[in-house]
C-alpha cells in the first residue's frame, strides 16, 4: 500500500511505452492510476480490522515479542522497560521511547506493547491514525476520472492561439540510454 518512491513504481510500469507517443503515454499513466486508486480503495473498504493490514501485522508481531519484556514503572507515564540486553524508557504522556522506533515508526514499539499490555490499554492508542483503514479510505478517496475525447475539449482562444515551439536539444552522441543509472545506495 505505501511505497518509498512512487516515480520508480510509475517508471518501473513505463519501461515497454516509452516510445510511444506522448498523449499514449498519458492515457496509460491515467489508466494505471486509476486502476491503482480503484484497486486499494476496494481493499481498504474491505479491510476488516481497525488497522491497516500490513500495520495490523507489523503490531502482532510487536506484541509477540513484547512478551519477553520486564516492566519497572518510574511514574505513572514513564516506564524502565527491560527486554534481553536492551533497556528502554517509555513515556506515554510523550509517545516516545528511548528506542526511537515509536518516535520514527509512529507505530508502536515493542517496549510500548509491554507497557500497554499490562496497564491493560488499547494497542490503537499507541499507533497514528496515518495507519487506520479510515485514513487509508481517505488518502484514495479521489477519483481518476477519464479524460473526453480532444473535440470535446473547451479550449480558450488565447490558448487556442498560442504557438508553442519544441526545445532547442543538442543530440548526445553515441548510444540514447534504456535504462537508468543505479543510485550509489543500491545493489
Amino acid at each position: 500500500m505505501m511505497t518509498t518512491n512512487i516515480a520508480e513504481s510509475i517508471n518501473s510500469f513505463l519501461l515497454a511505452i516509452r516510445k510511444l507517443p506522448i498523449i499514449s503515454i498519458a492515457e496509460f499513466i491515467r489508466d494505471l492510476l486509476q486502476r491503482w486508486f480503484h484497486d486499494r480503495r476496494r481493499n481498504a473498504r474491505e479491510t476488516p480490522t481497525f488497522l491497516t493490514h500490513d500495520a495490523d501485522q507489523h503490531i502482532k508481531q510487536r506484541i509477540l515479542q513484547s512478551q519477553r519484556c520486564e516492566i519497572h514503572p518510574i511514574d505513572f507515564n514513564r516506564f524502565k522497560v527491560d527486554e534481553k540486553w536492551n533497556e528502554a524508557i517509555v513515556d506515554l504522556e510523550q509517545h516516545s521511547c528511548s528506542c526511537c522506533e515509536w518516535d520514527l515508526d509512529d507505530l508502536s514499539c515493542i517496549h510500548a506493547m509491554a507497557v500497554a499490555r499490562i496497564k491493560g490499554m488499547p494497542i490503537n492508542a499507541f499507533c497514528s491514525d496515518f495507519f487506520t483503514t479510515g485514513w487509508l479510505q481517505h488518502a484514495y478517496a479521489m477519483n481518476v476520472n477519464h479524460v473526453p475525447k480532444p473535440e470535446t475539449w473547451d479550449i480558450p482562444d488565447a490558448v487556442r492561439d498560442c504557438i508553442v515551439l519544441p526545445w532547442e536539444i543538442k543530440k548526445k552522441s553515441g548510444k540514447p540510454k534504456k535504462s537508468r543509472t543505479p543510485s550509489a545506495r543500491e545493489k
